[in-house]
């Protein structure tokens, strides 16, 4: 998909009138990769053209060999993801992990990632509202 499609889909650019010219100097498709970890979450709510951006600027990325999940949030639009983003966990690993509420990286809420956690290490958890919950660490071999 192309900047295009998404900017040609309904109810977009009625909204937001992209010119030719603003998709080739804004468009993140089309400007160089940045080697630098960029999670990409998209609601499973949104228009078909919006979660397909979304696909396809993490495979733009991927193609770039550069850190970054796509994470789907279920049931969200670019209205309510936010929300639903608040409620997850941070996490940090390391000797005398202590994660941070507003700078370590974001689980968002029922989200399942493997995290790697060298021996000798921890892994420290914090919810953003203070909500309790299950971590569950399991040994991989």
């Amino acid at each position: 998909m192309h900047a295009s499609a998404l900017r040609d889909s309904p109810h977009v650019n009625d909204k937001v009138k992209l010119s030719e010219e603003e998709i080739q100097n804004l468009s993140p498709m089309r400007r160089p990769i940045v080697n630098k970890p960029l999670g990409i979450a998209y609601g499973t709510g949104e228009l078909p053209a919006m979660i397909a951006s979304s696909r396809d600027y993490h495979a733009y990325r991927s193609q770039g060999h550069v850190p970054g999940d796509l994470i789907p949030i279920a049931n969200t639009n670019h209205f309510t993801i936010l929300d639903e983003l608040r409620r997850g966990v941070r996490y940090t690993t390391g000797k005398g992990a202590v994660a941070s509420p507003t700078a370590s990286p974001l689980l968002p809420f029922n989200w399942t990632q493997v995290i790697k956690v060298s021996p000798g290490e921890q892994l420290s958890a914090v919810s953003n509202e203070g909500v309790a919950g299950t971590l569950v660490v399991v040994e991989l071999s």
